[in-house]
């Protein structure tokens, strides 16, 4: 059997210590690119959820949008014509008409401020709205609210049942002899 020279062991001992720190530098440096790998990818996804959640967000702006401007220049003018028959055949009854349509162009405006509106709100606004679509078409239109108090504050985009009652009058017949209900 040989012995090695205690150089020899020296030598051997020093290429196992470099070997081990090589590999022990090499393992960290590869944890640290996966690390930053994974927090890159995790960068990129909370980015990705951050534009998704913006135009989400844009989407419903622009259905609001869209909501609001329901309440249209259409309406406006027959709102007029009626007030202005009203003003020569009932002027009591234009008085409260056009008390209705001062409240429902306020509602609107301030829907313009706020997007969502809690319900009671929302119903209050409803009656002025059909207030005039009532005058305008007399026993020929009904309209019924039955909401239990619980529900009053619950929260909903602004003239969203504007938007249901408007097509509703808007896509069914009215008449004296199919009246809407």
């Amino acid at each position: 059997m040989r012995l090695l020279s205690s150089g020899r062991i020296l030598q051997l001992l020093c290429f196992s210590l470099a070997l081990a720190f090589r590999q022990r530098q090499l393992a960290v440096s590869q944890a640290i690119e996966q690390t930053q790998q994974t927090a890159q990818l995790v960068q990129g996804q909370l980015e990705n959820e951050l534009i998704v959640q913006r135009l989400e967000q844009e989407k419903i702006q622009v259905q609001l949008r869209a909501l609001q401007a329901q309440v249209n220049p259409h309406f406006l003018f027959n709102s007029l014509n009626t007030l202005s028959f009203l003003i020569g055949s009932d002027p009591e009854r234009a008085e409260v008409f056009l008390d209705e349509l001062c409240k429902v162009y306020r509602y609107v405006l301030r829907a313009n401020e706020q997007e969502m509106t809690d319900l009671q709100s929302e119903l209050q606004f409803i009656r002025s709205y059909y207030h005039l679509l009532k005058t305008r078409y007399g026993d020929s239109l009904h309209l019924t609210i039955d909401v239990p108090p619980l529900y009053e504050s619950y929260l909903l985009p602004t003239l969203t049942l504007q938007l249901l009652l408007e097509n509703a009058v808007k896509h069914n017949v009215i008449a004296k002899t199919r009246p809407l209900y």
